[in-house]
């Protein structure tokens, strides 16, 4: 419960209060089933024992009106609920997609993607049941449950005694399930994850994969992973089985001892016909409640590495340090790393030690080096995905962990090696990018599909590349690769538009390519240790 409650807390809203406005219509609704099945004593008591037509059509009427209100109450409840649940759905997903803007290249490189989607998706789902309607249903349930065995002890002592009994036995075994039911869902959970993980990757990058792994291989993969999984899932199936199981087993033997007790107590005259019937229609409603209840703790139990996922994603501490700094106007574009030491891991050779570089504003420097020389790991550091174990690194003399991240990322452009474009999310209105992209020799596209759809890869880096040099907002450009999927002849446009659109602007260029490197100022040699005394003039 304690990771329930603090679940809550992320939501920021009225949830008490929300919930009791919720529980009120199901507790009549409640009420109103409980009394429902007593009307039928009155009509065989009351009407059918003694002839009386006149008793028979009210306490029909009563019964009927009690039917009518149920569905009212049922119908409010439902709609209730569903309205608190998507809130809560609503609010969840928006804190943990804000949390996961703001992370940092640590959290990704500790944590697998579907993973994350799972939770976003599955996870709050089913949060979102647990502290809506089950909860209170568990509540209600209890209530409802203990309402009738009192009904049946004020009916007849010996049914409602060993009635109690078996539902003390029910719980019994119903805890002894909900721990099992718990273990199966992690279980069922990490291996959802790695298979949602694996099929994102295989769909993703498809048309690279069929070039290089035999489809047999492939599928077969896929098929392994998919079977274990469904076998997970069809033990943890089992598990919830069971307690429905347990439930009627339960129900069972109520019938029948409340046939066999109630029986006899018939035969003895200690209780009407009416009264029996009345007695087997409850200890029938018992059915439900029991169930329910069975359901409810193992729902809980199910829920709870759900919970416990969601929590641990919104207080992740692997966060992009930012503060509040904003200057007004541009920045400089002045770049100081000062004795930076950074490694990805704890007793790991760290990428830079002492690092102390230089970069001035407004010019071009190109970034050379083997693979794995710490070409990206610069990058990221100026881009404060990731921190220095020590040191600092400033942006016009001003320490980049006091600047405020938004104001950053909106003066810093970037262009990825595999550029991202998201469909939808640009259209091709601006009038530079045109101009841009009529220098790229680019066809005429307005919005983009999803993946980029219809676009080669040279298409996709010309097109990004069109979008970042006609943003104007920029004050520090980074580039990685840029010409790395283009044919010479359109490379030597790209370096010629680089060169003018970037004039006066600070820009970083990571680059294999000799044509590239003619255009920068100075060029950094990753294979020789950094610094500015290697900072070469081209």
């Amino acid at each position: 419960m304690k990771d329930i409650i603090k679940l809550i807390k992320y939501t920021d809203i009225s949830y008490m209060k929300r919930q009791i406005g919720c529980m009120i219509f199901l507790l009549l609704n409640t009420v109103l089933t409980l009394v429902y099945p007593s009307c039928i004593s009155v009509i065989v008591d009351q009407g059918v024992a003694k002839g009386s037509i006149e008793d028979i059509i009210k306490y029909s009427i009563l019964m009927f009106v009690l039917g009518i209100l149920i569905m009212i109450t049922n119908y409010v409840q439902q709609i209730k609920y569903a309205k608190l649940g998507r809130e809560i759905c609503e609010i969840l997903r928006n804190r943990m997609f804000e949390k996961l803007c703001k992370t940092n290249y640590k959290f990704w490189c500790e944590n697998r993607v579907g993973d994350i989607i799972t939770i976003l998706d599955t996870d709050v789902s089913l949060v979102e049941k647990i502290l809506t309607s089950i909860i209170s249903c568990g509540i209600l349930n209890i209530l409802y449950f203990s309402g009738i065995i009192m009904v049946l002890l004020l009916c007849n002592v010996k049914t409602g005694f060993l009635i109690t009994i078996l539902v003390f036995l029910f719980v019994l075994l119903q805890k002894k399930n909900g721990k099992k039911v718990k273990r199966g869902m992690s279980e069922l959970r990490e291996k959802i994850g790695w298979f949602n993980s694996e099929t994102q990757e295989m769909i993703h990058n498809m048309p690279d994969i069929q070039l290089i792994y035999p489809e047999k291989d492939l599928v077969n993969s896929y098929m392994q992973q998919n079977r274990l999984t469904n076998m997970s899932y069809i033990q943890q199936t089992k598990n919830m089985l069971e307690a429905k199981n347990i439930g009627w087993g339960f129900n069972i033997l109520s019938i029948f001892s409340v046939l066999l007790i109630g029986g006899y107590a018939v035969l003895r005259e200690d209780i009407s016909v009416g009264i029996l019937f009345s007695m087997i229609v409850y200890v029938q409603q018992l059915y439900s409640p029991a169930v329910a209840l069975g359901e409810t703790y193992n729902s809980i139990k199910n829920a709870q590495p759900s919970i416990l996922r969601i929590s641990t994603l919104l207080e992740n501490k692997e966060m992009v340090e930012e503060a509040d700094f904003c200057p007004e106007g541009s920045l400089k574009g002045n770049i100081i790393f000062k004795n930076v030491t950074f490694s990805y891991a704890q007793n790991t050779d760290p990428v830079f030690r002492n690092l102390n570089l230089s970069l001035k504003a407004g010019r071009i420097y190109g970034i050379t080096g083997d693979n794995g020389m710490g070409k990206s790991t610069f990058i990221r550091l100026i881009a404060g995905l990731c921190m220095p174990d020590s040191g600092n690194i400033y942006i016009d003399d001003i320490e980049i962990k006091k600047y405020n991240v938004e104001y950053l990322r909106k003066h810093i452009g970037y262009l990825l090696q595999k550029p991202l474009l998201l469909r939808g999310k640009n259209p091709i209105d601006n009038i530079d990018t045109k101009r841009m992209m009529r220098y790229f020799n680019m066809g005429k596209k307005r919005y983009l599909e999803e993946n980029v759809k219809g676009l080669s890869g040279g298409e996709s880096q010309k097109l990004a590349l069109a979008y970042l040099l006609s943003d104007k907002t920029k004050d520090i450009y980074i580039l990685d690769e840029p010409t790395a999927s283009v044919d010479l002849k359109s490379e030597e446009v790209i370096c010629s538009q680089i060169r003018d659109a970037l004039k006066g602007k600070t820009a970083l260029i990571i680059t294999h390519r000799r044509s590239i490197l003619k255009i920068c100022d100075e060029v950094i040699d990753f294979n020789k240790e950094v610094s500015y005394k290697n900072v070469r003039k081209m």
